[in-house]
């Protein structure tokens, strides 16, 4: 019986050691934006879904934002649990603010660092149309454009008018 104890605990004593060497503890799955379709007129935030391994991850500050050319990248600081839990899966869903940004294209990364190792992490694609004139603004310039040259004919008229005043006496 005792022998069989002993197994026991080595061998419960090497999985845990194995599963802590090799565990990735964040999975994240998916990451979306709101709007969907941004222009540089809208105010951008960006949803990071996923999994920790179990329950009692928590993030140690706000996640940080961080910008360069064409790459946003998205930092987050996790603390790992402090006493053992049962291996659950734990859903979590963040959201982050970006802000307004010119049009073009972009790469967002969100990066997950536990107990200040890089854990894992997840990359999209985000791309910022620019605002389109609308109609409005062209026919408003075109009305303009014709009290211009409809100011123009009426003054040339009435230099002419004024000019053969005094022909006909």
């Amino acid at each position: 019986m005792r022998q069989i104890s002993t197994c026991l605990l080595l061998l419960l004593t090497t999985l845990i050691t194995l599963s802590q060497a090799y565990a990735i503890s964040v999975f994240p799955s998916d990451m979306s934006f709101t709007p969907a379709s941004p222009t540089t007129n809208d105010f951008i935030f960006a949803t990071v879904n996923g999994v920790y391994s179990t329950p009692g991850y928590s993030l140690n500050s706000a996640p940080s934002v961080v910008f360069s050319t064409s790459t946003i990248t998205i930092n987050f600081s996790a603390s790992s649990p402090t006493v053992p839990v049962a291996q659950i899966l734990d859903p979590f869903s963040y959201n982050v603010d970006i802000g307004i940004l010119a049009a073009g294209g972009y790469t967002v990364n969100a990066y997950f660092t536990v107990d200040g190792v890089l854990d894992n992490g997840i990359s999209r694609a985000l791309t910022v149309s620019p605002i389109p004139l609308p109609a409005s603004v062209w026919l408003f310039g075109s009305g303009l454009i014709g009290l211009v040259g409809l100011s123009r004919r009426m003054k040339e008229a009435l230099i002419t008018d004024v000019s053969h005043e005094g022909c006909y006496r």
